[in-house]
């Protein structure tokens, strides 16, 4: 720690990033957060405490998970943590438009009623769209796919049928990721490496591969919103021409009385 840096307590850093004392123990212990400094029996931390677990915070309520984190943490050694932590942003965010907001569990229930039980609960959560914190609140991911979901319940939907969605939704886009992830993650990165020389250094490899990246992932996005588009068109005029043409018939043949 450089000399004349402020010093904090763990409460002080918990105080100030927001993150419990209970987390930044555990954040240290898996390596993702440097060990403090010790002053006599006490442990202080400093600059660089900060800006490393303020990267690991706004990563995690992005929904990033823990191993994600360590392996670019690993990766991006020597890098200073706000560099680390804008490659990091470019890597895993920027996807998605909006910021993720926390509610207490109550609302959740107060939208969806009785219609909420515990192992609905639990798919809608393996589903990946939200997440159950330690503070008994709830992270949602996409404000905008609550907000669908409550009008699917003015509409008179259920719970049941919402996380049923979720489900479809996160299997088939699984499919697609997994395929837009092997043509250009994959091959971006083993191009970037190969040309980064036969023993790169790995925070300059990180950030070429973030650079390359950044202009890869619109096109995945836009590609995706458009080829749906024109599919969910395609369904919904088949789904009109069935219907009419059942009631044709049904003109055509009237019931005997």
């Amino acid at each position: 720690m450089e000399a004349g840096a402020e010093e904090l307590s763990i409460e002080e850093l918990s105080d100030r990033v927001g993150v419990t004392p209970r987390n930044i123990r555990a954040y240290q212990t898996q390596g993702l957060l440097p060990l403090p400094e010790r002053r006599g029996r006490t442990g202080v931390y400093g600059p660089d405490h900060v800006a490393r677990l303020e990267m690991i915070r706004d990563m995690r309520e992005q929904g990033i998970g823990l191993p994600a984190i360590e392996r670019l943490t690993a990766w991006g050694e020597g890098m200073a943590p706000e560099e680390l932590r804008a490659v990091a942003a470019t890597l895993l965010q920027g996807l998605v438009e909006e910021e993720p907001r926390v509610f207490e569990q109550g609302d959740v229930y107060e939208v969806w009623g009785e219609d909420i039980d515990e192992e609905t609960l639990e798919r809608a959560r393996r589903a990946g769209f939200f997440e159950l914190r330690e503070d008994g609140t709830v992270l949602v991911r996409s404000p905008t796919l609550r907000a669908h979901g409550m009008q699917l319940r003015a509409m008179g939907g259920t719970f049941e049928d919402a996380v049923g969605l979720t489900e479809v939704l996160r299997e088939h886009l699984e499919a697609i990721a997994t395929a837009f992830n092997e043509l250009f993650v994959e091959r971006i990165t083993e191009q970037v490496l190969e040309e980064s020389g036969p023993d790169p250094d790995g925070a300059e490899a990180l950030k070429r591969v973030a650079q390359a990246l950044e202009l890869a992932k619109p096109m995945a996005t836009s590609a995706v919103n458009a080829a749906f588009r024109i599919v969910l068109q395609d369904r919904i005029e088949r789904t009109i021409e069935a219907g009419f043409a059942e009631q044709v018939e049904a003109l055509g043949n009237p019931s005997d009385e």
